[in-house]
């Protein structure tokens, strides 16, 4: 039986209120609560929406809008 938070919305806000800035952050630092799963992407996929999402930092801006201006 997984002793993790039920809902992504609940991890969600558990990781946010400890405060992880980026992925890396998350999984060097989950088990500061008991209740956060070591891969919540896996745990919560139906729901994941990325690191920026769960993590509740802005997503930065991507530096080239399509692939052609990229390759220039």
């Amino acid at each position: 039986m997984s002793n993790n938070y039920k809902t992504y919305r609940e991890a969600k806000k558990a990781a946010q209120r400890i405060g992880f800035e980026t992925g890396r952050e998350y999984r060097r630092g989950y088990k500061q609560d008991s209740k956060l799963p070591a891969n919540p992407n896996q745990k919560y996929s139906t729901d994941w929406e990325g690191w920026y999402v769960f993590l509740g930092n802005v997503t930065p801006e991507p530096k080239y809008q399509t692939y052609e201006e990229a390759k220039k």
